[in-house]
């Protein structure tokens, strides 16, 4: 490549190489195999490694010695474009904040840009590649929050939405309020705004009242106070949603002791809702004058259905009153 400009002897081998090239180059090569080529500088009277070139791995290794020794890239118009500050253990990207943009690539474009000021900051897919998702992890969750850039959904605690025709999508568990572990409610703190209809789980209240001396299992009547000992035209309402019974609440003037109260259903073609119980739930009503919780876990029912509930005591109740709580789905 040209005559060698010099070359450096240390006992009877050739260390160092410097030439020029047929492109008017300069090169400067070591000639043995495998071996470091090492820029020291003079700091304060201590020798220190700026810069190691490691042939062997290869690398370059800037403060091999790990010293207070900082590393800086300079632009035009930023003095620390790239900065490592040694000493506080910190890479900083245009420390000066200067008009001064940052662009991550990956194989499909442009994964994250930071823009100057007034430029659309933070920008992540600036390509709008489908490939390019963006996904933030928790402790237990890999998915706490997800762009799915190629199925344009945006979800929170979940890698996929459970519909094509969903935009926004956040994954949680019914019925887990009051739960510190649960981590399954969404919370909004302050005013929320929905241009639009809102659809979601809806609760029903009912209200039921009668007076009744016996111990006999009564229907009570729905749009009127009474109860009935076998149900009909009173005793039952339409469901204008699937949905669920979840509880009833009872205060009767007499202590009933141990009470069943059940819910009961019709579908089409029933005239009444029918005498056999979906579900039953027994508590012991010990006082009078005291509301009693009466919880139903598997008391489904389809659109369209009629329903019912049957109080049947071991003491009669003198007056009775029910609140029964419904959870229509109103959503679907």
């Amino acid at each position: 490549y040209g005559a060698a400009l010099d070359t450096l002897y240390v006992g009877s081998y050739d260390e160092l190489f410097i030439s020029g090239s047929s492109n008017n180059d300069v090169i400067i090569k070591s000639t043995t195999s495998n071996k470091d080529m090492i820029f020291r500088g003079n700091d304060g009277g201590v020798d220190t490694t700026l810069l190691t070139l490691n042939a062997s791995v290869p690398s370059v290794v800037i403060n091999d010695d790990q010293l207070d020794l900082d590393f800086v890239v300079r632009s035009p118009d930023e003095t620390k474009a790239l900065y490592l500050n040694a000493a506080n253990e910190v890479f900083h990207v245009n420390h000066g904040e200067t008009s001064f943009a940052t662009k991550i690539h990956s194989t499909d474009g442009e994964a994250i840009t930071v823009n100057p000021s007034g430029e659309e900051g933070v920008i992540i897919n600036e390509d709008g590649r489908a490939d390019i998702d963006f996904r933030v992890e928790s402790d237990t969750n890999t998915h706490m929050f997800f762009v799915d850039a190629g199925n344009e959904i945006v979800t929170v605690g979940k890698s996929t939405a459970p519909g094509s025709d969903i935009n926004f999508f956040v994954s949680g568990s019914g019925y887990s309020r009051g739960y510190e572990d649960s981590n399954a409610i969404a919370c909004f703190g302050g005013d929320v705004v929905i241009s639009g209809s809102l659809s979601a789980k809806e609760k029903h209240l009912t209200t039921h009242k009668y007076t009744e001396s016996s111990a006999d299992q009564m229907y009570v009547r729905f749009n009127a106070a009474g109860a009935n000992s076998t149900p009909g035209v009173n005793n039952k309402f339409i469901a204008p949603y699937s949905g669920q019974l979840v509880k009833v609440i009872a205060r009767s003037t007499t202590a009933m002791d141990s009470t069943v109260i059940s819910s009961h259903q019709g579908s089409n073609g029933d005239a009444n809702i029918g005498t056999s119980a979906i579900e039953s739930t027994t508590v012991d009503v010990a006082s009078a004058n005291t509301s009693y919780e009466f919880t139903f876990s598997d008391s489904y029912f389809s659109a369209g259905y009629i329903l019912g509930i049957s109080v049947n005591p071991t003491t009669g109740p003198g007056n009775l009153d029910l609140t029964a709580v419904w959870e229509f789905d109103s959503y679907k």
